[in-house]
């Protein structure tokens, strides 16, 4: 998780060696009770997942296979950001 700056909201990249899509809760309390959105399109479409006000979440990351057009990462920031 890289926290950002002035008006850069920071990120979460979840990354994922395996051969096949992963997912896992983690803790990101700079981003507690709100919505957050994937941006690089690897899990299929559009999807946004809200942070619990304590600060936990359910992420995924799709498997490592590129040739499969499968990148085995995920990007994560609040919705509405770009």
């Amino acid at each position: 998780m890289r926290n950002g700056y002035g008006n850069k909201p920071g990120l979460i990249t979840y990354i994922n060696l395996g051969s096949s899509r992963v997912g896992r809760w983690v803790y990101v309390p700079k981003f507690a009770g709100s919505c957050i959105h994937e941006y690089t399109g690897n899990l299929g479409g559009w999807v946004d997942r809200y942070v619990s006000s304590g600060g936990w979440v359910y992420l995924e990351a799709p498997a490592h296979d590129p040739a499969n057009g499968e990148y085995g990462y995920s990007v994560w920031s609040y919705c509405g950001v770009g």
